[in-house]
């Protein structure tokens, strides 16, 4: 509340000033740890699956470098093996087989 009553004086006191600016100073490293630690680790992951060294990831934080190394990372060839496709490989060692059992017959009532 002292804030907004800061906001909507005329004359500025300085002690407020300078309590305003030691307050903003606590909080901002803070939220930057917070935004730091919400990026980094998916492009850490995208840049460790595409082959690349994760360490890239710390190039995100710098303004159009991030852009470019994207650029870089979108149109390089990555050093990943496909996935293979179980749909149409009936052979694939990690398919399931379902062993086919006959269904027993219905009990018959002798009259």
């Amino acid at each position: 509340m002292q804030y907004l009553a800061f906001l909507l004086q005329n004359e500025t006191d300085p002690a407020m000033v300078q309590h305003a600016a030691m307050a903003m100073l606590a909080i901002i490293p803070i939220l930057i740890l917070v935004a730091l630690a919400a990026v980094l680790p998916p492009y850490w992951m995208i840049f460790k699956k595409a082959g690349f060294s994760p360490w890239l990831c710390l190039l995100m934080i710098l303004p159009l470098v991030n852009i470019i190394t994207l650029w870089v990372i979108a149109f390089s060839t990555w050093k990943v093996v496909p996935a293979p496709r179980l749909a149409g490989n009936r052979n694939h060692p990690t398919r399931r087989r379902r062993s086919i059992r006959p269904r027993p017959e219905p009990a018959r009532i002798s009259r």
